[in-house]
């Protein structure tokens, strides 16, 4: 089953960036995203690295963190993935004439699967929203930043006798993108 919700996330990743290459007016970007999240409410604060990209307004992301948890004072190290669908409405300042500063809201969902001894959790639906800040130096390479993200969880299913969990869970994530558009 995994294999194949991969498969339809990269079919769809490979049409956005098509689509986005077919239309003059929308700029293709790709960018390489790291940085740490914070526990707000019932999570583990991890590090995540992923990439994104897409189309000017709708891009598709992947994101991979780890992170180290404690039940019944048994440590283990959790693997998560999260692939997601980013919605930026993105407003343009020409600094200089090669220079580009970009802002604006976004707002991201998807699932998210995690992965420890042998248990495997999925959050169902995270919800997140922020503001992206962009600087493009030239016309195609930039850097990123997402000075307040805050992402929300609100139901996991845990295998291994968990089941289905409603619970709320909230993270602050602090990003920093590479960027390259074509």
């Amino acid at each position: 089953m995994f294999k194949k919700i991969l498969l339809v996330l990269v079919l769809a990743s490979f049409c956005g960036f098509s689509y986005a290459d077919e239309r003059e007016d929308w700029d293709s970007e790709m960018g390489l995203v790291i940085g740490p999240i914070f526990n707000i409410k019932n999570s583990a604060g991890q590090f995540a690295v992923g990439l994104v990209g897409g189309g000017k307004y709708l891009k598709y992301g992947i994101n991979y963190s780890h992170f180290s948890t404690s039940v019944n004072n048994v440590s283990a190290g959790v693997n998560s993935f999260k692939p997601y669908f980013l919605i930026e409405i993105p407003f343009s300042f020409d600094i200089a004439s090669k220079s580009q500063l970009i802002i604006g809201p976004m707002i991201d969902f998807g699932p998210s699967f995690s992965f420890a001894s042998g248990y495997k959790q999925i959050d169902v639906m995270q919800l997140g929203y922020g503001l992206f800040v962009k600087y493009y130096f030239t016309n195609t390479f930039g850097l990123g930043m997402t000075p307040f993200h805050m992402t929300n969880s609100f139901a996991t299913y845990t295998t291994g006798g968990g089941g289905f969990v409603k619970q709320s869970r909230m993270t602050y994530d602090l990003l920093f993108s590479i960027l390259f558009r074509w």
